[in-house]
């Protein structure tokens, strides 16, 4: 397209007839500019260019071109001469360039100031392996227990408040604990229907003497 600004009529964003202003120029980047009603001038920036709001040694502001790109995940823009970036879903600004973060359903994810992804997971999901994955430590009736679950090297692991411990996944009483190793111990005796008194436990079980 010529660089020679053109008279047209525009009816986008108002109502009010808008025209042209005879050799209004816009910078690099630029196919032309038009006026609205009160004198502002609207820029018409080539693909890759944005328009971007600047003020000049004297205060007065102005409109331009600017090279405004955040790579094939986003669109970007000035707002506040700041450039912004919005990206599409899976994708986050980082350093002014929209990059992958998906963390999965049931989170949301960014970066830390080492440009390094961080998962976000909700309420009975933890982080594993860059995905939020199910995991919950609360017994199935007492939800809200304060227990706090992770995975470790790709194991599930429960840290249970006081008077808890971890159980086969979840966190029980302490008294519970006690039932679990008493029956451990007897299936074990049961296995050796033979031996007519009482046995301990082999001390590899870790399950004590009863």
């Amino acid at each position: 397209m010529s660089t020679t600004t053109k008279i047209k009529l525009l009816d986008e964003l108002v109502g009010n007839s808008i025209g042209t202003i005879a050799g209004c120029d816009c910078g690099t980047g630029s196919e032309g500019c038009s006026f609205r009603s009160g004198g502002r001038i609207v820029c018409h920036c080539e693909e890759g260019y944005v328009q971007r709001t600047v003020t000049n040694w004297m205060g007065e502001e102005f409109n331009t071109c600017t090279w405004c790109d955040c790579g094939d995940n986003g669109r970007c823009r000035y707002e506040n001469d700041k450039k912004t970036c919005d990206c599409d879903e899976g994708y986050q600004e980082i350093r002014g360039e929209c990059r992958k973060c998906d963390c999965g359903i049931n989170s949301w994810c960014s970066f830390n100031g080492y440009e390094e992804k961080v998962c976000h997971c909700y309420e009975g999901y933890s982080d594993q392996d860059g995905t939020c994955t199910e995991c919950d430590c609360d017994p199935y009736n007492m939800k809200g227990l304060g227990s706090t679950c992770y995975f470790d090297y790709g194991y599930k692991t429960c840290q249970c408040p006081k008077g808890f411990e971890p159980i086969d996944g979840t966190c029980e009483a302490l008294s519970k604990r006690k039932e679990t190793q008493a029956k451990a111990c007897l299936d074990y005796r049961a296995l050796e229907p033979d031996i007519k008194y009482w046995k301990p436990c082999p001390q590899t079980s870790g399950l004590g003497t009863l």
